[in-house]
């Protein structure tokens, strides 16, 4: 597996991943993968989520908003 190397972290940041590490019982190693691991899944799941609510979005707006969406929804299903 390739390895990364991070240049010049500040003392405070270096505590703070100690103590996270230490909190979950983890080498320091163990836990900056899992933070990274995270923040690359936590993105995909954001983009996600944003094009889902896009193509809500953009379903919904087919509906007559004028009238309420119940009746929008059964005049667009055919239903009376």
């Amino acid at each position: 597996m390739p390895n990364i190397l991070i240049r010049n972290v500040s003392d405070s940041t270096l505590e703070k991943i100690k103590k996270r590490a230490s909190n979950s019982n983890r080498s320091i190693q163990a836990e900056l993968l899992d933070l990274l691991e995270k923040s690359v899944n936590d993105d995909k799941s954001i983009a996600d989520s944003i094009d889902h609510i896009h193509k809500l979005r953009e379903e919904l707006l087919r509906y007559n908003l004028s009238k309420p969406v119940v009746e929008s929804i059964r005049d667009e299903r055919g239903e009376f």
